[in-house]
């Protein structure tokens, strides 16, 4: 199994990666495909994929930015769930850096979104007091109020607002 970058749309393992993609976010979670072309050209946006003989298991779509390092998306084949690929390939990527580590989950309100939070407790994460909502993807859509988790420390407020300030003006910017 290996870990590559994917940094463009035409790249072997694009289409993999959004067959995956499109279904594990809800709409208001994920950026349009043609979103993407411009996101690649951004120095600090990633994509890695985890592939075992040439098919995608899982990724994650991930910003470097000053103070922390940015979980956007991740997700693992459903096929792969049940098989442990999810904590080894997101403690593999933790363990490549030593920045504050910080991603967005929905509100508990069920079985399955408590099933996530758990997943990333395991992992070490905690909850986050800051409230938090993230910027629409598309035109027309409400913004979507998301819990923060970090890893291995809580997040300061003074890091939030950069995060905050640096994903409503470069992440997801404000629609003409």
């Amino acid at each position: 199994m290996k870990r590559i970058k994917i940094d463009s749309v035409e790249n072997e393992f694009f289409n993999d990666f959004w067959e995956i993609y499109e279904p594990s976010f809800p709409l208001c979670e994920r950026r349009a495909r043609e979103d993407h072309n411009r996101i690649f050209n951004i120095d600090y946006y990633h994509l890695d994929a985890w592939v075992k003989d040439d098919k995608v298991l899982g990724f994650i779509g991930w910003w470097d930015l000053d103070d922390v390092r940015y979980v956007e998306h991740y997700a693992i084949h459903p096929a792969s769930r049940s098989e442990g690929y999810g904590s080894i390939f997101l403690k593999q990527w933790m363990d490549d850096s030593d920045k504050l580590v910080l991603l967005e989950i929905e509100p508990v309100e069920d079985e399955i979104s408590q099933r996530r939070q758990n997943f990333y407790h395991r992992l070490g994460f905690i909850d986050s007091p800051i409230r938090h909502w993230h910027p629409p993807y598309h035109k027309g859509m409400d913004r979507v109020d998301l819990w923060l988790l970090t890893y291995p420390s809580p997040l300061e407020e003074n890091a939030y607002q950069r995060f905050h300030e640096k994903q409503k003006e470069v992440i997801i910017p404000p629609f003409n």
